[in-house]
């Protein structure tokens, strides 16, 4: 869990060549990334002997290791563009795009709740 969390740290305080990325519409997509990642910390530290990642399905399991890599690779400094440059933060959005995409494709769809009917 600590490196869990020392992860989301260096992801948080993450800057790039082109500075903060707080407000880039794409964060979004790193800021749903580290919910996930802290809600199953945060599991783990309710109930410790509960709620291990062996206890995972292999979908389930697959999904959280891949949201973890797209993270690792986020915060790494020195990669496939360096983050010093202005682009370097295009390599880091697009591993964390394509890894919500993909689990957000293999999540089950919910059924469409009916709109309340207007009263008269």
């Amino acid at each position: 869990m600590d490196e869990l969390r020392a992860l989301l740290h260096r992801v948080d305080t993450k800057k790039f060549g082109a500075g903060d990325l707080s407000a880039h519409p794409p964060r979004v997509e790193v800021d749903m990334a580290c919910s996930i990642v802290t809600a199953r910390v945060e599991e783990l530290e309710r109930d410790p002997d509960g709620c291990r990642l062996e206890t995972l399905s292999v979908v389930e399991s697959s999904r959280l290791q891949v949201v973890i890599a797209a993270l690792e690779y986020f915060a790494l400094e020195h990669d496939v563009i360096p983050d010093s440059r202005p682009t370097g933060h295009v390599d880091d959005m697009t591993i964390v795009h394509w890894a919500i995409g993909m689990v957000q494709r293999q999540l089950p769809v919910q059924p469409q709740s009916a709109p309340p009917a207007d009263q008269p």
